[in-house]
């Protein structure tokens, strides 16, 4: 089984750059003039997701540190702290 830490590693390694993709969309949209309502769902949709998975990566660090996996499985460490899931829930990419 391979170690937590070298299932981190790898995670994060086929994530990319999600500041930059965060940054890149949040922009997109910004300067998104009023028009093309598909494209500019796709780009909040984008954003969100990079969102998502930046904040997945920094809570499982988190559980890394924290805890063994061993002792707890993310699912059941994240499912501990629903507040965590709200958040995630409603990040948004618009002010």
């Amino acid at each position: 089984m391979e170690s937590p830490l070298r299932f981190y590693e790898s995670w994060c390694a086929g994530a990319g750059n999600l500041r930059h993709d965060i940054l890149f969309y949040s922009k997109e949209l910004e300067k998104f003039s009023n028009g093309d309502d598909e494209h500019r769902a796709y780009l909040m949709d984008m954003g969100i997701k990079a969102l998502r998975r930046y904040f997945f990566l920094i809570t499982f660090r988190s559980y890394l540190y924290c805890t063994s996996a061993t002792e707890t499985e993310f699912t059941a460490w994240m499912d501990a702290r629903p507040e965590l899931g709200h958040l995630c829930n409603n990040l948004r990419m618009d002010k």
